[in-house]
This record gives C-alpha cells, structure tokens and sequence, in this order.
C-alpha cells in the first residue's frame, strides 16, 4: 500500500485565482490605476500618481505573498503504529512521527464553538494543524482523527 492510499487529511490553502488569472487580475487593476494616475498628473495632480504606484506596490506584495504559500500543505497518515504528520510552509517541510495509542488530539478554542486550531502531542512533541481549515472543519477533522487514533 502507498502512502497515498493511508493519507487522513491533506489541507492546502484555497486559492481561487489561477497564476495567469491573478497576472490578468493584477494587469487590469495597473492599467486602471495608471491611467487614473496620468489623468490626475495631466491636469496637475501629479501627486495621486505617486500614491497610485504606491498602492500598485502593495498590492503586488499582497499577490506575492499569497502565492508563496500556494505550495504549503498539511498532510496526516497513519503506518504501522505511528501517526505521520507533515508540514510545509514556504517550501520546507517537517515531518513530526507520533506513538498512535499515545498521541493526543486537542482542539483549542478562543470563543465557545469556535475553534482556532489543533494541536497533536505526544512525548513532548507537538504539532499545530489547521490553517487551511474554518473553525467547523476543525473540529469535524478532531473528532475524526480521536477516532483513527483509537
């Protein structure tokens, strides 16, 4: 059996955009704003086109930094007696190995219903999961897991 076939969850961040969709996305918005911002410069607003290419900047940090972490996951298996979970963010990955009769399954919670995120712990180790999940996902993926785990 592969490791495919024992996977329990796998989270990936939703992306709704595709890569040229997002060029296409980010393209149109430039050429809008520049052409507001020659515009307000043409009748002697210079000004609102520094602000214009500020506001462009920051936004192509904010598509950046989303599409950095377009390859991060999180990805729990179960081999033999142990839970595998692996993790990566901004393309490094970690692996965490737990005892399966030892791990524990917590979900912590900020307000009454709604929780943040999970932890598994077992002999010190710990790992923080659920960053790709809402708050009912969450809990459904902990009751699911505190399952498997026996």
């Amino acid at each position: 059996m592969t490791t495919d076939d024992k996977i329990l969850m796998e989270s990936r961040p939703h992306f709704s955009l595709s890569m040229m969709g997002t060029v296409y996305v980010f393209l149109l918005i430039s050429l809008v704003g520049l052409m507001i911002g020659l515009f307000f410069t043409w009748v002697g607003a210079w000004p609102v086109l520094i602000y214009t290419l500020l506001v462009l900047m920051g936004l192509r940090l904010g598509f950046q930094r989303v599409w950095m972490r377009s390859g991060d996951y999180e990805r729990l298996w179960l081999e033999d007696d142990e839970l595998l979970v692996e993790i990566c963010e901004l393309g490094v990955a970690k692996q965490h190995r737990f005892k399966r009769y030892w791990t524990q399954v917590q979900a912590w919670s900020s307000l009454p219903g709604f929780c943040t995120h999970l932890t598994i712990s077992s002999h010190g180790q710990q790992a923080y999961l659920g960053r790709h999940m809402n708050s009912e996902q969450r809990q459904a993926f902990a009751r699911q897991l505190k399952k498997h785990l026996g």
